[in-house]
């Protein structure tokens, strides 16, 4: 079957492929006619398939027989010699001025797997990052100005898919064109006669993007009757195809609500500052590159939950590749942006915006905070968020602890563990026992699972009488011991002559409360030690909003004693 063009006398020219005619193949034809796509996914390699890229030369060359150029194996680079002699004429590719590859292979060898993957300059072109799943598959992924995954191509079980519209752009910047190549043995275990077919010879069939052999017959070594298919599908390039898919910071603007007119209506404005009135040709009631505009504070609710991706701080909030400010330490349900600042947001990030946003509050400002900063431009601490005074007096406090002491009492967090101090935050609902439930998490892990108990350790007088209450005797070498960090910072301060007995009952509480809520089953009968918990928290009393908040408060307090005091 390598070659069969002795056997033909003509090219059968096809206005369009009728995959009926050729059975046993008629998935193959029918494949092979589509350009190999399916749902918008090229197949661009698997055991019957190898594509290439190739000049316009070479397709004038190829559109008129069915044989393959090049197979994955010969698809390598290689020694170029001159006349064979040892005149090393170059490293590349067979035919290398004409075809060139988007796969590479390697095939299994000793204890090594198969290996397939796409060129580099593709890979590197969309800046696409690969994936090796458990099941073994592996994904090609393109992250866009938000951080968000694309899939672009994958590999699972040996054959090669990619995004038809990436595939289609990339030849034609190339300036080349796609072959894919193919071939395939049908075989059935009836006769022709069964079947109902007639034999076949080997013959060639055309048509503008396809050539194809196929012949069928009787078999004499598998199965009754056999049938073969060999050819080449045919993509061009085509300006058409270039979407600017390797760029995704071409803008998009939404349209937010961005103040009333004198009928207390709502007005709608475009966020592209370009297009909006500045300092200098400002209109009083006019949307202008200023305007504030109002969200509920849900918005952050999204960020919050994928910290990896985003960060949100007093004033600011950052995605992958954009940032703006935002007023966030307000002590009402809004959090507030300018106009021109929705503007540097992704689209896809202005959807999202638009979604919250709230027709402009009777007496609406910015905070003072705010006020100051972005008027005034005076800079200033947090004055009004919970959320936002605790991560602000959490790091104040390790510094002066630091500076009296010679080191932080809290440790920082490990990277897998950062996204707990970033999603700390108020809530924005009453109730919601999972956010709740996240937020004890995450506020033990930063106030109690943080301490530093290997310097607090080193600084404990164990022949302190009160310090000695609280040890217990290690039978292994008979020393003094204390385990747990609140136990260790309780010595400490012992040691020092630290009187703060409201901050250790603070940490006590949490540490009780993330064991009655996260670390262990709730109850659906709380005993008298869980009850009692929650009233020292007021649990039973006011919502977990209120709750959270109160707790952010209880550390302020505590963090702010630290500041000043020690």
């Amino acid at each position: 079957m390598k070659d069969i063009k002795h056997m033909i006398n003509t090219i059968n020219e096809l206005e369009c492929v009728d995959s009926s005619q050729f059975p046993l193949c008629e998935f193959w034809v029918d494949l092979a006619s589509k350009m190999f796509i399916e749902d918008d996914w090229i197949t661009l390699y698997n055991n019957r398939v190898f594509a290439i890229m190739a000049s316009d030369d070479a397709v004038k060359k190829e559109m008129k027989n069915d044989s393959w150029i090049v197979n994955s194996s010969m698809m390598r680079p290689a020694f170029q010699y001159d006349d064979g002699t040892t005149n090393v004429n170059g490293l590349d590719y067979p035919n290398s001025n004409e075809v060139f590859p988007i796969v590479i292979t390697q095939e299994e060898k000793g204890y090594y797997t198969e290996r397939v993957r796409l060129i580099d300059t593709f890979v590197l072109f969309y800046d696409l990052r690969s994936v090796e799943r458990l099941n073994g598959i592996i994904e090609y992924y393109q992250l866009d100005e938000n951080g968000d995954d694309i899939l672009v191509a994958y590999v699972n079980k040996g054959s090669l898919k990619i995004k038809a519209s990436y595939i289609k752009e990339f030849i034609t910047i190339k300036d080349l064109n796609l072959i894919i190549q193919f071939d395939a043995g049908q075989y059935s275990n009836k006769s022709l006669e069964e079947l109902k077919f007639s034999p076949k010879p080997y013959s060639i069939y055309k048509t503008n993007n396809l050539i194809f052999s196929y012949f069928i017959n009787k078999s004499s070594d598998c199965g009754k009757t056999c049938s073969f298919i060999r050819g080449k599908s045919f993509i061009l390039h085509d300006k058409a195809f270039i979407k600017r898919l390797w760029d995704y910071h071409g803008k998009k603007f939404e349209e937010f609500i961005a103040g009333k007119d004198e009928n207390e209506r709502p007005i709608y404005s475009t966020c592209d500052e370009k297009n909006l009135k500045h300092l200098g040709n400002f209109e009083y009631g006019k949307p202008w590159q200023m305007s504030l505009v109002f969200f509920r504070r849900e918005v952050l609710q999204k960020y919050y939950s994928d910290t990896t991706k985003y960060n949100i701080q007093d004033g600011y909030i950052s995605g992958l590749d954009w940032s703006c400010h935002i007023d966030n330490d307000r002590d009402d349900e809004y959090v507030v942006m300018v106009l021109k600042d929705l503007g540097k947001m992704p689209y896809k990030e202005q959807q999202h915006w638009k979604e919250y946003n709230v027709a402009y509050p009777k007496f609406a400002s910015l905070s003072n905070t705010t006020w100051l900063r972005w008027i005034a431009g005076n800079p200033c601490d947090t004055q009004n968020a919970p959320d936002l005074i605790f991560k602000d007096y959490y790091k104040k406090a390790n510094k002066a602890w630091k500076e009296k002491y010679g080191f932080e009492l809290y440790l920082s967090l490990a990277r897998g563990d950062e996204h707990f101090f970033n999603e700390l935050h108020s809530m924005n609902e009453l109730n919601n026992d999972s956010t709740f439930d996240s937020f004890v998490l995450a506020i033990t892990k930063v106030t109690i699972d943080s301490l530093n108990e290997k310097e607090l350790d080193k600084q404990i007088d164990y022949n302190n009488p009160n310090v000695k209450t609280q040890c217990t005797q290690n039978p292994t070498n008979n020393k003094q011991t204390i385990s747990g960090g609140i136990k260790k910072l309780t010595a400490f301060m012992e040691t020092k002559n630290i009187e703060n007995k409201d901050f250790i009952e603070l940490l006590n509480k949490v540490q009780a409360l993330r064991s009655s809520t996260v670390a262990h089953r709730k109850s659906t009968h709380p005993n008298k030690k869980d009850a009692n918990l929650m009233k020292w928290f007021k649990l039973d009393i006011y919502p977990c909003q209120d709750v959270v908040n109160d707790i952010f408060q209880r550390f302020i307090t505590q963090f702010k004693w630290i500041s000043e005091n020690i």
